[in-house]
């Protein structure tokens, strides 16, 4: 044989040897390292080199990251005094604008304060 077609055989066989390694390492495989040490220390028994290939082509889970939570704005507490206090007011100006009559007024001025 000449020394081309033997680094070629060579070149070949190395090729073959380390497709796992070369598939994980196209596929950007979060567990190269452990594949080429699977692949270089095992390749040589056929199911450490057949372990490593399914490995490579094996996606790793992914992780799911939870959507930040929206934050909640809690309005100030409203007083129910200062509620009343301001329906009364607003009663007392649709009456002096005179959407409202004396009658209607003192109705729902006695239906607020119960």
């Amino acid at each position: 044989m000449e020394t081309g077609s033997i680094l070629f055989a060579i070149g070949f066989s190395l090729a073959i040897y380390f497709i796992p390694t070369i598939i994980a390492s196209g596929r950007s495989h979060p567990n190269l390292v452990a594949i080429f040490v699977l692949n270089i220390f095992g390749g040589w028994t056929v199911i450490c080199w057949i372990a490593a290939l399914v490995w490579a082509f094996i996606s790793p889970p992914k992780v799911v990251t939870p959507a930040a939570p929206i934050p909640v704005t809690l309005s100030p507490a409203v007083d129910p005094v200062e509620l009343r206090i301001g329906q009364l007011e607003r009663l007392a100006r649709l009456r002096a604008e005179g959407a409202l009559t004396n009658e209607e007024y003192e109705t729902q001025k006695r239906s607020l304060l119960g």
